[in-house]
């Protein structure tokens, strides 16, 4: 059988759709499937109980990562077989995920037409003329097949999001008792993640055995695309650990928020992702300012001990390639670019033309690909979301979608404001929004799906689906 490189998936509608049939007939006997499907059937059937809704909603995405990190692997450019490398870049395992979170909230009582009619009229106007305009610059993109089947994701998000805000709004829990549950979690998941990759790294092949004769070192993370993807998930991680010790540091309750935040910024660090380094500093800083969240001067020093103490364990921990290291921020590729930006100002200037070439409706999900001379590699989007907004949207879309966005951004600073245990997720959605301005942070839909469910569930805690709602929630500390 003859290999497709993966540049073929962008450029081959007819390939897309066989692979995708291919996936779903991967090798899965009749037999096999003619048992399941009763088994599923039945599951799917079964009463949900509304105790296990915020458990279940929190571990599914949390999860999906560190299953990710099991299914896709890999040394060069793709995953083998190739049907399987199309389920990794179209992020078809985690939109399965969102889905399964969607599932849930239907069968606990999710009515979406009665959540639509309690919106405000400018949300929902601003919701309806997204919907209807987004999707038709991939419709008449130059490879139709592959932009709509990336742009099919972002429904998903949004359902995905409607899902976890039912969930949060429904569940009994204290928001301390779920902070503490998730940091658990992501602790355990982060652990893995880095045991998987630290064995996946010690038993890399010899290069001459891989084509190319070399090992792709920045794509070799378990899991993701790239290197810096996966720094900027960790920063995430690290992100609610110190958020966690601001808003509930109780006898024997920082331990998890401490391992969070020395995990997550060491792996940080080591992964040498520039766009995740000011977006957690930031995020860090401001945001406590903002929503006069006053931490005592000895957890700030903690965070600061162990800020310090990560930094200084990525150091000692090796460094495959150049494109890893906690001193290589500023090295290898941005050197070569001749900027610290590496080549992204050249990459946004042609970008600003392309939009320019088609303003009202944009070219599509993915259209840099064909849009723009890649002299560096395939780049499916311009690394900054306000231009991939604009580019692949077009500004009828983008304008209504960043209404949206700042309508829902406003309602949880506000909803911080006054319940400061809602702090870890209001600056994870930040940090997701100012690694977006540098990276591909908001593209995948792997890489979505965790800043939207922190901003679903701030918004969940809220006393109206109106946006921006009067915040329900406990007093803050």
């Amino acid at each position: 059988m003859v290999e497709h490189p993966l540049s073929d998936i962008l450029v081959n509608s007819d390939l897309i759709r066989g692979n995708l049939l291919a996936v779903y007939h991967l090798g899965l006997p009749k037999q096999i499937m003619s048992e399941a499907l009763p088994r599923v059937t039945a599951l799917a059937n079964r009463p949900v109980s509304a105790p296990s809704v915020p458990q279940l909603a929190a571990v599914i995405p949390i999860g999906s990562i560190v299953l990710g990190a099991i299914l896709f692997r890999t040394y060069t450019y793709e995953v083998a077989p190739f049907t399987w490398e199309v389920v990794r870049h179209f992020s078809i395992f985690f939109m399965a995920c969102e889905l399964v979170v969607v599932w849930l909230a239907l069968r606990t009582g999710l009515n979406v037409r009665e959540t639509w009619r309690k919106l405000a009229i400018s949300d929902r106007a601003a919701l309806a003329l997204w919907f209807l305009t987004f999707w038709i610059g991939s419709a008449l993109s130059e490879q139709p097949g592959y932009s709509l089947i990336v742009a099919i994701s972002w429904p998903i998000h949004l359902l995905f999001g409607l899902a976890i805000w039912h969930h949060t709004g429904r569940a009994s829990l204290t928001i301390e008792q779920i902070n503490r549950f998730l940091g658990r979690g992501l602790a355990l998941a982060l652990v893995v993640m880095l045991a998987l990759t630290a064995v996946h790294f010690a038993n890399a092949p010899a290069p001459a055995s891989l084509p190319g004769g070399q090992v792709f070192w920045q794509g070799a993370i378990p899991g993701f695309l790239s290197v810096r993807l996966f720094g900027v998930v960790v920063a995430y991680a690290a992100l609610f650990g110190a958020g966690m010790l601001m808003v509930d540091d109780g006898p024997g309750r920082s331990k998890f928020a401490v391992a969070l935040l020395l995990l997550g910024f060491g792996a940080l660090c080591w992964s040498s992702t520039r766009a995740a380094v000011p977006a957690f500093f930031t995020a860090l800083l401001i945001l406590p300012l903002i929503t006069k969240c006053h931490s005592s001067p000895r957890v700030w020093l903690t965070i600061a001990i162990t800020i310090l103490a990560a930094f200084l364990l990525s150091t000692f921990l090796p460094a495959p390639s150049n494109d890893y290291g906690a001193f290589s921020v500023f090295g290898s590729d941005a050197a070569a670019a001749g900027d610290v930006t590496a080549g992204r100002i050249d990459m946004w200037r042609a970008t600003l033309g392309a939009i320019a070439e088609r303003p009202l409706i944009g070219h599509g999900e993915g259209s840099m690909r064909w849009l723009l001379d890649q002299n560096t590699g395939i780049h499916v989007q311009p690394h900054n979301i306000l231009l991939q907004l604009f580019l692949h949207w077009g500004a009828v879309a983008a304008c209504a979608a960043l209404w949206l966005t700042g309508r829902m951004l406003l309602t949880m600073v506000v909803a911080a404001q006054r319940c400061h245990a809602l702090l870890p997720y209001a600056m994870v959605v930040v940090a997701a929004a100012i690694a977006a301005l540098f990276d591909g942070a908001l593209y995948y839909p792997q890489m979505v799906m965790l800043p939207v469910a922190a901003l679903a569930f701030v918004l969940g805690r809220s006393a109206s689906p109106s946006l921006p709602p009067q915040a329900r929630s406990t007093p803050a500390h």
